[in-house]
């Protein structure tokens, strides 16, 4: 062990495991025309989310450490692992069964921002002109959604 026992690679790969962790608050940028105060909304939404997904990733790190020792976890399921280590299958489980509902959280939250992305794109003449059709009543980019939500 010691001091990063996988060396800088480590490091590196912990890094990108963090940053991808935080990605998807762009949902909250994109969905800012539609908030009624934009200039206070949006940075408070942003701050509030970001403090809750740290307060979750280090209480469960913590969680974690306090468990099992680091080097006989599974590295691509560390937290079920954990679980199933100490005799709880059960909450291994549900961990599991968490992350798959988390895989389907991102493929929804990337629905609700991207429409309006393309939408802002093809306003901008940036994307094809028939994403920048919104319905009349409800003001949002119907094709994008259509579209997107057909791909996705």
């Amino acid at each position: 062990g010691g001091f990063a026992p996988y060396g800088l690679s480590g490091i590196m790969a912990g890094t990108a495991t963090c940053f991808y962790a935080f990605v998807g608050f762009d949902v909250i940028a994109a969905s800012s025309e539609e908030a009624r105060n934009p200039q206070q909304a949006v940075p408070r939404a942003i701050a509030f989310s970001l403090g809750l997904a740290t307060g979750a990733y280090i209480l469960v790190s913590v969680v974690l450490t306090l468990m099992v020792p680091w080097h006989t976890l599974d590295p691509d399921s560390a937290l079920a692992d954990a679980f199933y280590r100490r005799g709880y299958a059960w909450a291994g489980f549900l961990v599991a069964a968490g992350s798959i509902c988390a895989m389907n959280t991102v493929l929804l939250s990337n629905l609700f921002s991207l429409p309006r992305i393309v939408y802002a794109m093809a306003e901008d003449g940036l994307f094809f002109q028939v994403f920048s059709r919104v319905h009349p009543r409800t003001q949002v980019p119907v094709v994008g959604i259509v579209v997107f939500g057909l791909l996705m």
